[in-house]
């Protein structure tokens, strides 16, 4: 670990593949002095930890596309940004973000878009709210409010299926979930929020015994609610009983559903967080006009 005490100050590396089951969660011996955090890894854990830290430090996940032994090597720069939005007074209350290439990311909207580009984190629906300019973190944007999912502490999230739906998909995996011990269900359908038509009664006898939520496998723009009504269509879903995920990708869908299953929330209230976070929206930043963040 690397560490300034004159801030009191920490930064965490974590693993640089999947680090959801920590959910976020503070490293122990974490306490309330603690001036930042920065941790090394990506988009799944930058969402858990919006979503799941309650610190109140700001953290800011980071990370590294070059492998240090070649040329161009990204790593340094990137963790030194990262700490520098991290220090930033402007960029409190922001929740958890993603600092990687020059440019600052909620969280709630980016995507790892590229195998080894060095830009490969974006934010296709939102674009990136600031960015570095001669180490100085400028902000052009501001989320409106933040949300948080608070867990039991100790408490390990249930399992949650991602399947993705495509064209002759028989639907052996979806009638598969619930035996296989899975608490709920993200189905990453397509387009605006569509299923092959034989696949709709799967997912509405599917939906009567577990939560299942609908997101979009596009990774950008809001599930459809009403414009269109065919079988295996979103409206046909929607009525019986999946929960739209709102702008959320599939992956944060996830992850927000194992928090509330975390927490024994009924599916009214699952519904009920979907609406609230899945049409999150920024605002235009001005500086000095913004109070302490809302929760």
């Amino acid at each position: 670990d690397f560490a300034r005490r004159d801030q009191r100050s920490s930064v965490s590396r974590s693993s640089p593949d999947n680090t959801s089951g920590s959910f976020g969660r503070p490293r122990p011996g974490m306490t309330e002095t603690v001036h930042y955090l920065v941790e090394l890894q990506a988009q799944d854990t930058s969402r858990s930890g919006t979503l799941g830290a309650s610190t109140g430090a700001p953290v800011v996940v980071t990370g590294a596309m070059r492998n240090p032994t070649l040329p161009g090597a990204d790593g340094p720069a990137n963790l030194l940004a990262a700490v520098r939005v991290a220090a930033s007074t402007d960029c409190r209350g922001l929740g958890c973000l993603v600092v990687l290439n020059d440019e600052i990311h909620a969280a709630r909207f980016v995507r790892k878009t590229h195998t080894g580009n060095p830009a490969t984190f974006r934010s296709p629906l939102a674009g990136p709210i600031g960015w570095l300019a001669e180490g100085t973190p400028h902000l052009a944007l501001r989320p409106v409010r933040r949300h948080h999912v608070a867990v039991p502490k100790e408490t390990d999230p249930p399992p949650v299926a991602l399947p993705t739906v495509g064209l002759a998909d028989d639907g052996r995996l979806l009638a598969e979930v619930e035996r296989l011990g899975y608490a709920g269900v993200v189905v990453e359908a397509m387009g605006g929020g569509h299923v092959p038509a034989h696949l709709a009664p799967t997912l509405a006898n599917l939906a009567r015994r577990v939560p299942v939520v609908l997101a979009s496998r596009t990774g950008s723009g809001e599930v459809l609610r009403e414009t269109y009504s065919f079988p295996g269509s979103e409206t046909d879903l929607l009525e019986h009983g999946s929960i739209p995920a709102g702008a959320l990708d599939g992956l944060k869908a996830r992850i927000l559903l194992m928090l509330l299953l975390a927490r024994r929330e009924e599916v009214d209230d699952i519904r009920a967080a979907f609406d609230a976070i899945g049409s999150e929206r920024f605002t235009v930043w001005r500086r000095g006009s913004w109070g302490p963040a809302s929760p």
